[in-house]
């Protein structure tokens, strides 16, 4: 898998097994989207992967509207760095995979379609 210079969204990624895998990608080139509902421990995370190859999005992965609000965001993120997404890692302890992997496929199929508003 190549990592270096890639974009991986991460859920459930401030802490545990979620932030372990950003700490691992992001050791590897990666730069890392975390998701998390958790604010506090989601900006540490990044304070501790580097603000230069990571970003918080908040994001409840139980529901659809939050999970695509922060696609959307990391699409916008994509974007300014120039890092295509390399992968997914659903590490959130609750919600669907294939949701969160459903939805990041649609948002950047239809990235180009005008506004993401």
């Amino acid at each position: 898998m190549h990592i270096k210079d890639r974009t991986f969204v991460v859920t459930g990624g401030s802490s545990g097994l979620g932030l372990a895998t950003c700490q691992d990608l992001c050791s590897a080139g990666g730069y890392i989207a975390v998701l998390d509902l958790n604010h506090d421990a989601g900006e540490e995370a990044v304070k501790t992967l580097g603000k230069d190859k990571s970003i918080f999005f908040e994001c409840d992965v139980t529901e659809s509207e939050s999970i695509e609000g922060a696609i959307k965001n990391v699409a916008k993120w994509v974007e300014k760095t120039g890092k295509p997404i390399g992968g997914i890692v659903s590490a959130a302890g609750v919600g669907n995979p294939g949701k969160v992997c459903l939805i990041v496929l649609y948002v950047f199929l239809h990235a180009n379609d005008g506004p993401a508003d």
